[in-house]
């Protein structure tokens, strides 16, 4: 190493353009400059950082806390055009830390240069403690900042006139940690499409779509988790789809619908994001848990020309991408974005074919299938499954007294009452007309009956109001409960078993639940 780097020897070496166009800058070229800075000729971690930040919102007192030092050029004047700004600070306190400051400043300048951007090194003023304008630590310093824009009239080949190869070997950093590129690279990225494709239109649920995709990803670049941010109900709800060697968790989280999180920030800005190294990140407060994850790239997903969207795939080893990698997803996006619109309305179709109308519980045909699903893993694993009928009493004088209109109205009282009362893994169907079905996985008579029992009660003590009304409808059911295996073998059995005793229940005078258990049981 030749000793301690001058910059303001290296800014006389260079002749910088001082006109910028202020228009944005694309993110591949910025975060090629950014990954410039990371790599460093030292035997150790400098204790340098770096943050991006966007140029209009640095304050004023910031730009006048910084000293020029090329001669005229004047700082305030070119960083307010400069649409992006890096801070570069000592997060060591001093010694290695600076010293990598400043010598990160000087190599994204020359990969911006490569990237054909106009770019300027501005030193911070030490005796500027504080930093309002950045979220800095309190125990980090800016050391410089680099100006990157656009260039002017002049091309970027004019912006230097004079290569600073007096610095080169002080600038020699280690290169990014590459990997062998494999025989028939392009082979693979083609195959890792195809999977993708074939995925979207074979695999039937979402998250089997999304780990696909991952894993069709994961032949390209290193992926341990993956996770995907959907608009939803006014908020954001970010659902893990794969965490390679652990559980994932499948209940999704709910987040707010802004730039707060991760999620929320690539969605509002419709902008990719990949951060190489998540301990240093200063844009916003992470919401969703890392999980061990230290890189990250997300893209936002855009369906019928608005975003819908954000996926991500991440890596617990630090700077595990690299911007071909960044590439790659982002010509993901578009088949990924198709991949989850699909789905969604593939979701929403199936909603409305297993939907009743008219109530919002499950109709009579999706009853049939779940009702042969849970009777069949019943049998194979040993376990009861019951059924109850319900049907509501008298129900053909609120449609000739009051009108068919009340009558509806009295249908989804007692949907939503009873979907009320019941665990999350039973199920409640329209069974036909004013007739009703509940399926009580993992439940005997002892179970199923009380469960009725509550459902009966409730309906009683809860008479409909409606506006239309003068006083409020008392609304009674009768209730008929079977179990499998105890008085059923299969689904068909086990209806026929229910509907004997709902029978039963409307014989011995309604509004009454009836199973063999509890004869002549009244209403209580």
């Amino acid at each position: 190493m030749e000793g301690p780097l001058d910059l303001s020897d290296l800014l006389r070496r260079r002749q910088v353009a001082c006109a910028f166009r202020a228009e944005p800058i694309e993110r591949r070229r910025l975060d090629a400059v950014l990954e410039a800075g990371r790599y460093l000729p030292f035997p150790g971690p400098p204790g340098c950082r770096s943050v991006a930040i966007e140029a209009p919102a640095m304050r004023a007192d910031l730009l006048a806390s910084l000293r020029a030092t090329a001669p005229g050029v004047a700082p305030e004047a070119i960083l307010a055009q400069a649409p992006v700004l890096v801070a570069l600070c000592d997060a060591s306190g001093g010694g290695l830390g600076r010293a990598g400051s400043w010598m990160a400043a000087a190599q994204m300048a020359l990969a911006a240069e490569h990237e054909g951007l106009a770019a300027i090194v501005v030193p911070g003023d030490g005796a500027c403690e504080t930093m309002a304008a950045l979220s800095l630590p309190a125990d980090w310093r800016l050391e410089a900042l680099l100006a990157l824009g656009r260039p002017g009239p002049r091309s970027a080949a004019e912006i230097v006139t004079a290569q600073p190869e007096a610095v080169e070997s002080f600038l020699a950093a280690v290169p990014p940690p590459g990997r062998d590129s494999l025989e028939g690279g392009d082979r693979d990225v083609l195959t890792s499409f195809m999977e993708i494709a074939s995925a979207t239109a074979a695999v039937e649920d979402m998250d089997g779509v999304l780990e696909t995709i991952a894993r069709a990803l994961g032949r390209l670049f290193p992926v341990d988790g993956a996770a995907l941010g959907l608009r939803e109900e006014g908020g954001i709800a970010v659902r893990e789809i794969l965490r390679r060697g652990e559980a994932v968790r499948r209940q999704p989280l709910r987040l707010p619908a802004d730039a707060s999180h991760l999620m929320g920030w690539v969605m509002l800005r419709g902008r990719p994001l990949w951060r190489n190294d998540l301990a240093t990140e200063l844009r916003f407060e992470d919401s969703t848990p890392r999980a061990g994850m230290r890189s990250d790239m997300v893209i936002p997903l855009r369906a019928r020309g608005q975003i819908t969207g954000a996926f991500q795939v991440a890596c617990r080893k630090r700077h595990a991408f690299d911007p071909e990698d960044f590439e790659v997803l982002q010509r993901c996006a578009d088949v990924t974005a198709v991949a989850v619109e699909t789905q969604r309305l593939l979701q929403a179709t199936r909603r409305l074919s297993e939907t009743d109308g008219l109530t919002g519980v499950c109709n009579h045909r999706h009853f049939l299938r779940l009702l042969d699903q849970e009777a069949e893993r019943a049998r194979r694993t040993e376990r009861p499954v019951s059924l109850i009928m319900i049907d509501i009493d008298d129900f053909k004088r609120f449609n000739d007294t009051h009108g068919h209109q009340t009558g509806d109205e009295v249908l989804r009282h007692v949907a939503q009452v009873v979907s009320r009362l019941l665990r999350r893994s039973d199920v409640v169907a329209r069974y036909g007309g004013e007739e009703f079905a509940v399926v009580l996985p993992e439940a005997g008579a002892a179970e199923a009956v009380p469960i009725a029992l509550s459902i009966r009660a409730e309906v009683e003590k809860n008479p409909l109001a409606l506006p239309s009304l003068p006083r409020s409808l008392p609304v009674t059911i009768s209730l008929g409960v079977a179990s499998l295996p105890a008085e059923a073998e299969d689904g068909a059995d086990l209806v026929a078993a229910a509907d004997r005793a709902l029978y039963q229940a409307k014989r011995g005078g309604k509004n009454r639940v009836f199973h063999p258990s509890i004869l002549g049981s009244r209403p209580r």
